[in-house]
């Protein structure tokens, strides 16, 4: 195993615990300026507070060849990790109860990794990938306290000196279905997957979505669709070094979901006002892994006691109802008329909601009908009244040869762009199937993107 680390130029080398490891051919460590473009990491695994926890989660032999880590203080650790090249390593932390032997003055100001010194999350994350190495404590001079203190810990997760074999979920990889017919899913193995998760009710589907991740859905309620999908995928790749991300009338959670697999780094707050998608968005959080960075607020987001002034997102995604109530046919479940019908505030509210709530520079994506063309020259009105502009948008044809009936739209507000203002590009369609009916080649290729089978 190697190790990158990348230590900010203002922690002070006598207090920096891995320093002291620069002689090793197996450690590259990195000092770096918060204010200059941020080395590369070439690591699969990153340890970071908001990670999963190494004694949850597979891991291939290929991820444990370069294990990467940051030292800074842990208030600097968010905008860092938001200015990392996408796509980033896959974050991972220390489980509870491992104590560090660092004596520290500021008891608050603990550092990243579980409140370790970063020497010590460096040898107990190596541990847990099956490679108990002492000597990367051989400098540290709090050894032999840490070990001790920790002996408890190291014993009942299974890591001791000659154990090769890491933590027991190397075993458990055994029985993650990684193939779907002739596909290899791709990402992190959650909690989920090992046995570790929430299971569905009845009446409920534990259905796949991005990679390994899955998501409950009512058997007779609203089911996630290609709009939910494309949402996340249009607004993640134009906004890919997000760190906050905002889901509006998030459903059952599939966009924001998608983003979270997308996104490693962020932190994803999912408004929704229905109790019954509000639980089960919880519970796939929480198969899923997805811990601390993952929240899911019951409310409506017109309200500002549930988006509150002050938030501002990198990425705010939306996939609004379509239809004014009362248009159409509502259907049989009020999962599946909140989603299609205009029950709590309407396209218009989605941007001035988003207008709100960007940062400077920020983004929101939504998906919208643009016929009849009324539709779409609804979302233009609206927009520009809530001091939005249209950057781009793509429009999405179901079948080859049939006019779009949807569109994928990425705005920003007004304000931050040039004066003489940015004209709206327009993509040529993203076709989902042929003619035949067989998925489109474009398609297949965008699928694989965000993690779907092609």
């Amino acid at each position: 195993m190697r190790y990158e680390i990348l230590v900010d130029r203002t922690e002070k080398p006598a207090k920096c615990s891995i320093l002291p490891l620069a002689y090793r051919a197996d450690v590259r460590i990195v000092r770096f300026d918060r204010r200059r473009t941020l080395p590369t990491l070439t690591g699969s695994l990153l340890l970071h507070p908001d990670g999963m926890p190494l004694n949850e989660i597979a891991v291939t032999d290929a991820e444990t060849t370069v294990l990467c880590a940051i030292d800074c203080n842990w208030r600097r650790l968010a905008p860092i990790i938001a200015r990392l090249d996408a796509p980033q390593a896959r974050h991972v932390r220390i489980p509870d109860g491992f104590r560090t032997a660092y004596p520290r003055r500021n008891k608050q100001d603990l550092d990243p990794a579980s409140g370790l010194a970063t020497v010590e999350a460096l040898f107990v994350a190596a541990a847990f990938l099956g490679v108990w190495d002492e000597t990367l404590l051989d400098e540290y001079p709090m050894r032999g306290e840490f070990l001790r203190i920790n002996a408890a810990q190291f014993s009942d997760h299974g890591l001791h000196p000659g154990n090769r074999s890491g933590s027991r979920t190397k075993s458990r990889m055994q029985n993650v279905e990684r193939a779907f017919r002739g596909w290899t899913r791709p990402g992190p193995v959650p909690p989920g997957a090992l046995g570790n998760g929430p299971q569905p009710a009845e009446g409920e589907t534990l259905d796949a979505i991005s990679g390994h991740f899955r998501i409950f859905q009512l058997s007779a309620g609203h089911r996630f669709s290609t709009d939910d999908v494309l949402t996340a995928w249009y607004g993640t790749s134009w906004c890919p070094s997000a760190s906050r991300v905002l889901d509006l009338g998030s459903g059952i959670g599939t966009v924001g979901m998608i983003a979270a697999w997308r996104l490693p780094g962020a932190r994803v707050v999912a408004v929704e006002a229905q109790a019954e998608s509000v639980a089960l968005a919880r519970r796939s959080a929480d198969w899923n892994g997805l811990g601390q960075r993952y929240e899911v607020r019951r409310g409506d987001f017109r309200r500002t006691d549930v988006v509150r002034p002050q938030e501002d997102f990198d990425l705010i995604l939306g996939s609004p109802p379509y239809f004014p109530r009362g248009s159409g046919i509502e259907g049989d479940h009020p999962q599946k008329i909140a989603c299609r019908f205009e029950m709590r505030g309407d396209i218009s509210d989605y941007c001035a909601t988003a207008a709100l709530h960007l940062a400077g520079g920020g983004i929101f994506a939504c998906v919208f009908p643009v016929r009849p063309s009324q539709q779409h020259e609804r979302l233009r009105k609206v927009a520009a009244d809530a001091g939005l502009a249209i950057v781009r948008w793509r429009p999405v044809t179901l079948r080859e040869g049939e006019p779009s009936l949807l569109g994928l739209f990425v705005m920003m507000r007004s304000s931050d762009l040039p004066t003489d203002a940015v004209a709206t590009w327009e993509e040529p369609p993203l076709v989902i199937r042929r003619a035949d009916g067989a998925v489109h080649a474009e398609y297949s290729a965008v699928k694989l993107s965000f993690g779907f089978p092609p």
